[in-house]
């Protein structure tokens, strides 16, 4: 089993681990880095989402919520999570 993934800084998702990928049973993880002004958008399909910001400025939105984040490092903040269910977009 890989227990190390290298940053790749050519993509957006920084980091995209699947689980055939990391021979786990059901977990995927991934690290996306966003330029300030820009947005991702997904729908959950039939898996759940945690969202945890790292780092940065910006919000969350899902169903008719939307819920700003600011944290300046994982070293100095405790961060919210967000957690969206199945067939969420």
């Amino acid at each position: 089993m890989k227990r190390h993934y290298r940053p790749d800084n050519s993509h957006p998702f920084r980091i995209d681990v699947t689980p055939k990928e990391a021979e786990w049973r059901y977990l995927s993880f991934r690290v996306l880095a966003l330029e300030k002004g820009h947005t991702q958008h997904f729908s959950t399909g039939y898996s759940e989402i945690v969202v945890v910001p790292l780092s940065g400025e910006g919000f969350c939105a899902f169903g008719n919520e939307a819920f700003t984040f600011s944290r300046s490092s994982v070293f100095d903040e405790l961060s919210d999570i967000y957690y969206l269910p199945p067939q969420t977009g």
